[in-house]
């Protein structure tokens, strides 16, 4: 029987792990050309060692703590010496500036910073200066420069010597750990303002670790590869505290650019992501069959794979066709991803349907999911076998929703935030006094119970004629395009609704070598006509079954992508559409203005 996690919190629910599995693996990672793994009973140790560091630091309960690292075994270690005693995680994310790093530690009012080291602990050590109520800075990485003085030390330096200590010590000194207590303070990504730190407790994070394994079918046997930043709550709900609960194994990426890599040397049974991995897969895989000259083969596998699971009754001939189909096509694309993937997870954002119909073909299901920061996260997600492509799925066992009549959705449960850290009147605003969150999102929910994203209720675009528009499905459609990365509708206040859109460079170079268009720099084919025509026609004929009003008229192209570095995309790579109409205004105004249906951005 599943244990009751609802009731628990993060140490309880780890301790009980490591007493049932001690010898399980519980976290991997990649050393040198090999990779190593760790079995529960040594990374309880782990824990008791960081444990026993943090209590030299003279912290107590409810100190806040930063944690600004790559995903790697010492997050873990130092996460869960952090719940033992009762403190605050304060997860940054790596990708963070100088400034907003300086921000966020001065708002949460860390009294310590943990930190790799390179370039994050530069970072540090820029600011720290100005950050007076940070007493202490652990780093985990050598350093090229020389020793560091106070208060800047290696962690090395406070393990030496600190024994590992065995479960009781961690009981013990977990035992004041209650439920209501606050686990961490995660900033959200701010793309509509100044980030907001959501306060989540143990029972937030241990109700939807309980909820998403009764919806997932993951077991102990199960291994994930992480790469998702775990500052970012998706990660380190579902491929973090619910593996660890599960008893499976954590095994981490090296870098991003390398998980395509990984996953063939790891061989992970479920990968948990964001769509825009699952995008980046379709277009590589379409990329290399149309290079090889087996796109009327791959086109006939998928083919057999709609309509083997689109008939109620396949027929011995449908089926034999589907294995020949396994066999040529889709067993190389499942060897890719290491040859034991069970089914994906798709998180963060919109998974658009054709992805998630395309994976499904070919023998690999996406559970699609949703949620938010504020509800720790997940408020309901799509089941094995039982996927509805396009929805969101159906809410978690423990958690009431309502839709109201305004179209938005709200939720109620125990994952519920406790509120925003210092911001009283933003917790107001979105947690109403009956405990119900309002999320913001517009849904509607079907015959059959499942959930459907229809808008975003403060994204609306209102025309200067009043008619109202919700840009997500048109810039998802868009999106689908292999032409374009990123996409965003503007039009408030206008007459007309338009898109900037950051071009796809390797398939447009492909395309328009194919149309005998040359060029150097992806700024030569954007400024070429033909071009512009070809890619005006391709949102056109996207979008013409939307409404008349919601179709975009004219296209803003950009030849750089918007990056956390400018402040057009957030550190969970959200475009910032407030950001971008700032930096992109002239572009947009001459675009409105002028008799020319494509531009192409300066910026």
């Amino acid at each position: 029987m599943r244990p009751p996690f609802d009731t628990y919190t993060l140490p309880k629910l780890f301790l009980k792990t490591v007493e049932r599995i001690p010898d399980r693996p519980a976290l991997g990672w990649k050393h040198g050309s090999t990779w190593e793994s760790m079995p529960y009973r040594e990374l309880a140790q782990k824990v008791s060692q960081r444990v026993q560091v943090l209590q030299k630091l003279d912290l107590k309960v409810g100190d806040r703590v930063a944690l600004l690292s790559e995903n790697r075994p010492e997050w873990a270690f130092m996460d869960l010496a952090m719940q033992c005693l009762g403190l605050i995680n304060v997860p940054l994310y790596f990708t963070l500036s100088t400034a907003q790093i300086k921000v966020l530690v001065e708002h949460s009012g860390a009294a310590v910073i943990l930190v790799s080291g390179g370039e994050l602990l530069h970072k540090v050590l820029s600011v720290l200066g100005e950050l007076p109520g940070v007493k202490k800075v652990l780093h985990f990485d050598a350093l090229l420069d020389p020793p560091l003085g106070k208060p800047v030390t290696h962690l090395d330096v406070l393990l030496k010597d600190t024994p590992a200590k065995d479960l009781s010590f961690l009981e013990e000194v977990s035992r004041s750990v209650k439920p209501d207590m606050c686990a961490s303070i995660v900033y959200t990504s701010g793309t509509t303002g100044n980030p907001k730190g959501v306060m989540l407790s143990h029972q937030n994070f241990c109700s939807n670790v309980d909820a998403c394994i009764e919806a997932l079918p993951l077991n102990e046997q199960d291994r994930v590869l992480s790469f998702l930043p775990l500052s970012h709550v998706f990660e380190r709900t579902c491929g973090y505290y619910v593996i660890l609960a599960i008893g499976g194994a954590i095994y981490y990426a090296e870098t991003m650019e390398k998980v395509a890599d990984n996953m063939g040397e790891v061989h992970p049974t479920a990968v948990i992501s964001v769509p825009r991995l699952y995008e980046k897969m379709h277009a590589a895989i379409l990329e290399k069959v149309e290079a090889a000259g087996r796109r009327p083969l791959f086109d006939w596998a998928l083919a057999k794979g709609k309509a083997l699971l689109d008939s109620p009754a396949p027929s011995p001939w449908l089926k034999f066709q589907y294995k020949i189909a396994e066999k040529l096509v889709f067993s190389k694309l499942k060897k890719r991803t290491g040859g034991k993937l069970r089914f994906f997870v798709s998180g963060g954002a919109a998974l658009q349907k054709h992805l998630g119909e395309f994976f499904k073909y070919a023998g690999l299901d996406i559970i699609e999911g949703y949620g938010l920061t504020e509800s720790a996260p997940v408020i309901c997600c799509n089941r094995f076998g039982k996927i509805k492509f396009g929805s969101i799925g159906l809410p978690l066992f423990n958690l009431e929703v309502d839709i109201k009549a305004d179209g938005e959705l709200c939720v109620k449960g125990p994952s519920v935030m406790l509120g925003y850290y210092q911001n009283l009147a933003a917790t107001h605003e979105v947690l109403g006094a009956d405990g119900w969150l309002h999320t913001g999102d517009l849904a509607k929910m079907d015959q059959d119970g499942y959930l459907w994203i229809t808008g975003r209720k403060k994204q609306i675009l209102v025309l200067s004629n009043g008619k109202n528009i919700s840009p997500e499905p048109i810039e998802a459609a868009v999106a689908s395009s292999r032409f374009f990365e990123q996409v965003l509708l503007l039009g408030d206040d206008r007459n007309y609704v338009v898109v900037v859109a950051v071009a796809a460079e390797n398939y447009l170079r492909t395309r328009a070598k194919e149309i005998g268009v040359n060029g150097s720099a992806l700024h030569d084919y954007l400024s070429n006509v033909t071009i512009q025509n070809l890619l005006l026609k391709e949102v056109h004929d996207i979008c013409k079954d939307f409404a008349r009003f919601e179709q975009p008229k004219r296209l803003l192209l950009r030849s750089r992508l918007f990056a956390i570095e400018e402040g057009t995309l957030t550190p969970s790579l959200k475009v910032i559409r407030g950001k971008v109409l700032t930096l992109l205004k002239s572009d947009i105004e001459q675009l409105y203005k002028g008799d020319k249906d494509v531009l192409v951005a300066d910026s």
